[in-house]
């Protein structure tokens, strides 16, 4: 089964990679934070019962790893080396 395209914003790459570098808590964080991060989790479920995956202890390091492997996936596919760095 293919997985279906995941979408992230540039404000939701930073609010999860703010969670990985723990910088983010559901207390203390701000509203903005949790509006941008709130559909972030919703998209990861969705992706995590459609794709039925053993995610591992932590979904969105799951969901974000997800992710980034669709971006590579789709970089080979194009050509490009946006974001790729030159040795």
């Amino acid at each position: 089964m293919a997985t279906k395209e995941i979408k992230l914003t540039a404000n939701q790459i930073e609010i999860i990679e703010k969670y990985l570098r723990g910088e983010l808590s559901m207390l203390g964080t701000s509203i903005k934070d949790m509006k941008t991060f709130m559909p972030v989790i919703t998209m990861a479920e969705e992706l995590m019962l459609e794709s039925k995956e053993e995610i591992g202890d932590d979904l969105i390091i799951w969901f974000y790893n997800k992710y980034k492997q669709q971006q590579e996936s789709v970089n080979q596919t194009d050509g490009s080396t946006e974001g790729k760095e030159e040795v």
